[in-house]
């Protein structure tokens, strides 16, 4: 590996220098990371039900237009990773990625620079929920699966990230303003990135799973130190349905409808079945829309 092959140079000079080189090339890959992160979870987005037709979300398909300023109030906006936004109602949901792609050249370790982007994060947020307290920010932090490994007697630096990210999210209430800098939802996204250590445990390239900090209103918990059970883990697709599901609770948009009397217990009559993809794909004009306000998004208790 790169990083050993620094390690084994004869001199201070030489390490330091070498170093300048990797790092040059890790702000490069990860900037491309980010916009690739970005533009898939964007897309898995725009694909659900409750968002198509009826809000504009970035990055495009394209991966263009990630990180636009979204404006808040008078002269006043955030650069957000993933934005979904109406017409008249402004942003509604905001999703910033963040990442901690490379162990530490000296400890190892994956979590040094993690306080810094908490700081960055603590920011993004209050800033959006001071003049916003009813958007919705989540937060995905993104980590190899080399960070679940790399301690032996302190918790791993995926443990870590779990646990700073649990102690910021969760609002009692949109109202209260000593909550803005929390977080309405907060997962951790896990990837393989050709590790060796990735072998031992049969994990293919190019894999991800991702980590809620809570499901149904309880702690996921991760272990102390090796991976996450596969149970407590979920794919793009069900975060982002998980992610909105919250981001929409006590809306319009949740309500669900039980059979009527007399109906088939197994479903609506087949006249009546309309899937979701059908509602989706009605033409929809936001001047005729008489509740949008009660479609905004809410975060709930």
């Amino acid at each position: 590996m790169e990083v050993e092959r620094i390690r084994s140079l004869g001199t201070e000079v030489e390490r330091r220098r070498e170093r300048a080189v990797l790092r040059d090339m890790r702000k490069r890959w990860s900037e491309r990371f980010a916009t690739a992160c970005a533009t898939m979870i964007a897309n898995e987005i725009r694909s659900h039900a409750s968002v198509r037709q009826r809000y504009s979300v970035l990055p495009d398909e394209h991966g263009q237009g990630q990180e636009t300023f979204t404006p808040l109030g008078y002269k006043k906006g955030k650069r957000i990773d993933v934005v979904v936004t109406g017409p008249l109602v402004g942003l509604q949901v905001g999703v910033s990625l963040k990442g901690l792609n490379f162990a530490d050249d000296s400890s190892g370790n994956h979590d040094k620079n993690l306080t810094g982007r908490l700081y960055e994060l603590r920011d993004e947020v209050s800033t959006v929920h001071d003049y916003l307290p009813r958007a919705f920010m989540a937060i995905v932090f993104f980590l190899p699966v080399a960070g679940c490994f790399d301690k032996t007697s302190a918790p791993s630096s995926f443990a870590h990230l779990y646990s700073e990210l649990r102690a910021r999210t969760g609002r009692l209430d949109p109202s209260v303003a000593a909550h803005a800098w929390r977080c309405d939802y907060a997962a951790v996204g896990l990837y393989t990135a050709a590790d060796p250590i990735e072998g031992e445990y049969g994990l293919r390239p190019g894999v991800a799973r991702y980590f809620p900090v809570e499901r149904q209103g309880e702690p996921n918990w991760p272990p102390e130190r090796g991976l996450p059970r596969v149970a407590t883990a979920i794919t793009l697709e069900a975060l982002v349905d998980d992610l909105l599901g919250e981001a929409t609770r006590g809306t319009a948009t949740a309500v669900r409808y039980a059979p009527a009397e007399g109906d088939d217990l197994t479903g609506a009559p087949a006249a009546l079945e309309v899937s979701d993809s059908a509602l989706a794909d009605e033409d929809y004009d936001v001047d005729e829309d008489d509740e949008l306000d009660e479609e905004t998004v809410d975060p709930g208790d």
